[in-house]
């Protein structure tokens, strides 16, 4: 499917969902223009992410209709050294049935983020 067709499409089945991707603003895009009310699972391996592309990204994904059936976040950055800052990561308090979050890259808590997002739903892993 070429990326015209894809940016419009609704994804209404869909539950899992992994992109290894150069760039994350083309996910970013994807999100912004789908719906992924049934979305359970997501995945984004991308080498560098900014601190400006964490954000949009959470945001997205917060904004796509996954808030309330998306249970498990994996972000992998294979070779860059940006850090996933805390106002990203707040994004993540929005889903309620969160239950696994993967951070495969530096991230910035404060003990109080942390405990909110413990309490997200049933979290039940977080791996940073």
């Amino acid at each position: 499917m070429d990326w015209d067709h894809l940016y419009s499409a609704h994804f209404f089945n869909l539950t899992t969902l992994t992109f290894d991707v150069y760039r994350s603003t083309d996910v970013v895009t994807v999100m912004q223009h789908s719906e992924f009310s049934l979305l359970q699972e997501f995945q984004l391996v991308v080498p560098d992410l900014s601190w400006e592309e964490a954000e949009q990204l959470l945001n997205a994904l917060s904004l796509c209709n996954a808030c309330k059936s998306l249970q498990r976040i994996e972000i992998i950055v294979d070779d860059g050294d940006g850090d996933l800052p805390w106002t990203a990561v707040r994004h993540l308090l929005s889903f309620p049935q969160l239950r696994t979050m993967r951070f495969y890259c530096p991230i910035y808590l404060d003990n109080d983020l942390l405990w909110k997002l413990c309490h997200v739903g049933r979290t039940s892993a977080i791996w940073i």
